[in-house]
C-alpha cells in the first residue's frame, strides 16, 4: 500500500531527520530500500510549544487495507 509523505512544515521535518538519525545511530530503526507496507507519521507536540515532539504512527489508511483479525485469547 503505498502513501505519500506526511507533509510537515520545514522546522518539523528537520527535528524528524535529527530523530531518525539519532534512531538509526542507536540501532532502534535500520534504512530498507523497500516495505511492504507503510502509515503515515504524526507529531505531537511536548514540553515547550515548538520544541519536542512525540513522533505517532497514523494506522487508519493502513487498517482500511488489512482487514479484521481475529486474535484468540
Amino acid at each position: 500500500m503505498f502513501q505519500r509523505p506526511t507533509p510537515l512544515p520545514p522546522d518539523q521535518r528537520e527535528w524528524v531527520r535529527r530523530e531518525v538519525q539519532k534512531l538509526e545511530q542507536m540501532g532502534v530503526l535500520q534504512r530498507v530500500s523497500t516495505c511492504d507496507s507503510a502509515c503515515g507519521m504524526v507529531l505531537v507536540e511536548q514540553g515547550q510549544q515548538g520544541q519536542d515532539y512525540r513522533m505517532c504512527c497514523n494506522f487508519v489508511k493502513l487498517n482500511t487495507h488489512t482487514g479484521e483479525v481475529n486474535y484468540p485469547i
